[in-house]
């Protein structure tokens, strides 16, 4: 039972191909277009950002994860509420 847990629990294995980060994004944030409920998801995606080796899959996931988290962190909270997701590309730090 306890092999049988450890195996559920894995992360599944990365399947990195070139792709777009941000239609990852825009892909996550249209999952939430009809169940926002009050909440304004603002995105600032980067026009420049090159392609890079990613598994689109995990990466949706943790969107909707990241995304899930800040609608619940602002379930009570008076006043406005959003949630901003943007995308940058740090030159300095490329190879």
């Amino acid at each position: 039972m306890v092999d049988e847990f450890s195996h559920f629990a894995r992360l599944p294995l990365a399947r990195p191909e070139l792709a777009d980060l941000n239609e990852v994004a825009r892909q996550a944030v249209s999952l939430y277009d009809d169940r926002l409920d009050g909440v304004t998801v603002e995105t600032l995606l980067d026009a420049q950002l090159p392609a890079a080796m990613l598994d689109r899959e995990q990466l949706r996931r943790v969107f909707v994860n990241l995304i899930d988290n800040a609608m619940s962190a602002l379930a009570n909270v008076d006043g406005e509420k959003r949630i901003t997701l943007s995308t940058g590309f740090d030159t300095a730090r490329s190879i």
